[in-house]
């Protein structure tokens, strides 16, 4: 089933083109246009990340027809109404666990970084009318996740645009009702959904390859294993206080990495450059859209030898300013450990104000695991 959602002048009322796998077609009328991500597109993020077959858009799918929902072209097939109002009624219950699960979802979103106690508290109040409301707090943060891309992708479109989705049904079934129960695990291993060609071209990001002055910011390639690895171990000490991910770097680590970092550039999650200076690798700098919608952050690093250069700052410089170019976005953020001074001095130089500080991901060596937040606005 493909759901087309266009982005209409605000205050219109809202609505998605439904086009069913058996030739039906149906618009789906929703809440008011805007830049909010849209009630029907948040509900079908969360029921695909979550694998919830049997929600609200698995009924869809099945041939539920919504009292929203209104027919445009297609042979209905014989019986449509009756077999609408069974699953309807079938689907009842599962559709109020997907509602109550979207809801969870879209609370976690809001939150910068939230811990597994976070959700699982967050559960426990949303659910609790739920028999059996205990969740997986990563499956949960990783559709949070899922969510805040999808609310930066819509605040980004220009009226005329829009987002299609194809809703899959879950493996090995034939789609339908059923007790298709949610597994509230992510389906690929990567952990993301890949956007199509043109939904990538809807999204916008920035450019491959950005100059600044002495450096050279260029997208990652499969064939910089070994300058990474070597950029890394020959800036272990320099790196390891500060970078937990740095010590005992290997060559299959550099490879996950660029592997992780094309699969981020495509499904517009992350865009990670390596930082180029006098024609070697000297470091590596980082976009990513993992502060809620509006927002990306930045992280850098410099191999030892071209440190005291500027090479970072203007590397940041320069990716700032790519930011501000994407539409939607209007702060960037850095992040650094209290205890990394010369992580400091590089928002400072930029203009960046000191916003808050909240736990690091993981504690750093010679740090306190206690981040430093760093905000600039358009």
């Amino acid at each position: 089933m493909r759901v087309t959602f266009p982005r209409l002048p605000d205050h219109q009322r809202a609505w998605a083109l439904v086009e069913r796998d058996d030739g039906v077609v149906y618009r789906l009328y929703g809440g008011t246009a805007g830049t909010r991500l849209p009630h029907d597109i948040m509900h079908l993020v969360v029921e695909r990340e979550l694998d919830i077959g049997d929600g609200i858009w698995g009924g869809i799918a099945a041939g539920a027809v919504l009292a929203s929902m209104r027919y445009v072209s297609g042979r209905r097939p014989p019986h449509a109404a009756g077999r609408s109002a069974r699953l309807t009624r079938d689907f009842r219950v599962p559709g109020l666990r997907a509602e109550l699960l979207a809801s969870l979802v879209e609370s976690v979103a809001a939150l910068d970084h939230p811990s597994a106690a976070q959700i699982r508290r967050l559960a426990a109040a949303k659910l609790s009318v739920l028999p059996d409301p205990d969740v997986d707090p990563a499956a949960i943060a990783a559709a949070a996740a899922a969510l805040q891309v999808e609310a930066s992708r819509w605040a980004r479109l220009r009226v005329g645009e829009e987002l299609s989705y194809d809703w899959p049904r879950p493996p090995g079934r034939a789609g339908g009702a059923g007790g298709h129960a949610p597994r509230l695990v992510r389906p690929d291993e990567n952990g993301k959904r890949r956007m199509t060609r043109s939904e990538a071209t809807a999204a916008g990001r920035p450019p491959e390859v950005i100059g600044r002055g002495a450096v050279t910011l260029r997208r990652h390639r499969p064939d910089d294993v070994a300058a990474l690895v070597a950029a890394v171990t020959e800036s272990m000490d320099h790196l390891r206080p500060w970078a937990p991910w740095a010590d005992g770097y290997t060559r299959r680590a550099a490879a996950e990495f660029l592997a992780r970092a094309a699969s981020d550039w495509d499904d517009g999650t992350a865009w990670n450059y390596a930082i180029a200076a006098d024609g070697v690798l000297a470091g590596g700098i980082s976009l990513m859209a993992r502060i809620g919608p509006g927002g990306l952050e930045i992280g850098y690093w410099v191999h030892q030898a071209h440190t005291r250069r500027g090479l970072a700052t203007a590397a940041t410089a320069a990716l700032v300013e790519q930011a501000f170019r994407l539409p939607g976005v209007d702060r960037v953020e850095i992040v650094h450990d209290e205890l990394n001074v010369a992580s400091r001095g590089i928002p400072r130089k930029l203009g960046f104000t000191e916003v808050g500080r909240r736990p690091l991901d993981e504690r750093p060596a010679a740090g306190t695991g206690i981040g430093v937040v760093w905000r600039l606005v358009r």
